[in-house]
């Protein structure tokens, strides 16, 4: 009501500071008597207490409203940046660094894949080509090599046999495949594997104490007592159990023997050689062939 100049609020129990309408600034303190809780900058009426206040907590309100989504909006910017650096250094590892990491004979222990000529030679020139004085065990798929590398890390590597290569080929990467999804301690460790036209092999932590099988067969089978004995069947388990109920797919093994079961020097027992190991289909039914070793095969098969 612009058009308002007089008006008379007298005797009627008003409270509250009064609107500062152009009406109210030229009124007299007798329009406003009677309204002992009104409050406002009239001569004679009583300054309003939050008067002062009221305006700065709109003003720290409205800088809150628009600072916020700004603040939001940098922190976000600088979170995609840091990603963008970051990917981007990622990306040109394997043409800048790579070669420089495989040096000092242990750059392939830290991931599961390597394709470094460096290593793939040093292994050739420990081995003597693959020379049978190395050999510390042999499958149907390949023979296992006991390695000391330059930085004096001893290392298992498995090379595939060269007859029967589609077979061989299949294994080879159903281990890779099954090693690289998994991390137990009942469950031997795969730390690299090499595919190449002449020599295709897997690289695995050394366990000392050897196969299950070669200190049953041999006299020191008279050390392994009891204690021990219940030792391993549970490292066994242990493993089992992981692969059939906390591995997502699940993986069966298909060839639990007593010779893919290794030892270290405390007789902790690891499961080896996921050749033909198989990860099931959980919305599907799973069929298989037989496979596996005779004597070891389960009745149900």
């Amino acid at each position: 009501m612009n058009a308002l100049s007089n008006v008379d609020l007298s005797y009627n129990h008003l409270r509250g500071p009064l609107p500062k309408s152009r009406v109210f600034t030229n009124l007299s303190i007798e329009a406003f008597q009677g309204n002992e809780d009104l409050c406002g900058n009239i001569p004679g009426l009583k300054q309003c207490a939050s008067s002062e206040s009221h305006t700065p907590n709109r003003k720290q309100k409205l800088a809150l409203v628009i600072s916020l989504p700004l603040l939001g909006a940098l922190l976000l910017g600088a979170l995609m940046g840091i990603f963008v650096f970051y990917s981007c250094r990622l990306k040109r590892l394997p043409s800048t660094q790579h070669q420089d990491q495989h040096k000092d004979g242990k750059s392939f222990f830290s991931v599961s894949t390597f394709n470094g000529r460096e290593t793939y030679e040093e292994i050739l020139n420990r081995t003597e080509e693959f020379n049978e004085a190395y050999c510390i065990g042999m499958g149907a798929c390949g023979s296992v090599y006991r390695v000391k590398l330059s930085s004096g890390d001893i290392v298992a590597v498995k090379r595939l046999h060269s007859s029967s290569e589609e077979i061989n080929h299949t294994d080879f990467l159903n281990e890779i495949r099954a090693l690289t999804r998994i991390r137990h301690r009942n469950i031997v460790k795969l730390l690299g594997y090499c595919s190449h036209a002449q020599n295709s092999f897997l690289i695995y932590e050394y366990l000392e104490g050897g196969s299950l099988a070669d200190i049953l067969y041999h006299k020191t089978a008279e050390n392994l007592d009891w204690t021990k004995r219940v030792n391993i069947i549970k490292g066994v388990a242990y493993a089992l159990s992981y692969m059939h109920h906390d591995c997502s797919p699940d993986i069966i093994h298909r060839d639990i023997s007593s010779k893919n079961i290794l030892l270290d020097s405390e007789y902790e027992a690891c499961v080896s050689d996921f050749g033909r190991s198989k990860m099931l289909n959980p919305n599907s039914s799973n069929w298989s062939n037989i496979a596996g070793t005779f004597g070891y095969v389960a009745p149900g098969n």
